[in-house]
């Protein structure tokens, strides 16, 4: 199960990273095949893997807590108790990683349109402060006739 989370990181740390650097297409090929995985048959396998992967997580810091208290009684852990804890706390780590490529994701989306919507109000404030310059220079010309 280790391998398989250390493949996830992998793949979700360069997915991450084509999501920060602007690298021309790769970083359109990652949004759009991120986008559809949400859309379609996506968005209830995504939810099913999501929901099996929170409840495992939880387990995970669960045990993590049992072990840290135990540890805490006796005032010391036992080295099956610290390999134990590591394990689990590696574990939740590797499964906390989807979580924060869906945010990123959702948040670079969220900021592209939000980019392109003040663009869009940008030229339309300038061609409203463009009608009104006119306007004033046509009055002005019309006092100076």
């Amino acid at each position: 199960m280790i391998q398989l989370l250390f493949f996830l990181l992998f793949a979700e740390g360069a997915a991450l990273f084509f999501l920060l650097v602007k690298i021309g297409p790769l970083r359109d090929l990652v949004m759009r095949s991120l986008d559809q995985v949400k859309a379609g048959k996506g968005p209830a396998t995504v939810k099913t893997v999501a929901g099996t992967m929170s409840v495992i997580l939880l387990s995970s810091f669960m045990s993590i807590v049992k072990i840290q208290n135990k540890g805490a009684k006796l005032g010391t852990m036992s080295p099956m108790d610290q390999v134990l804890w590591r394990t689990h706390l590696l574990e939740a780590s590797l499964m906390g990683m989807p979580f924060l490529v869906f945010a990123f994701s959702h948040g670079l989306g969220v900021v592209s349109w939000l980019v392109s919507w003040a663009e869009v109000m940008w030229r339309s404030r300038l061609a409203a402060l463009e009608i009104v310059l006119r306007f004033w220079m046509a009055v002005a010309v019309g006092f100076l006739d």
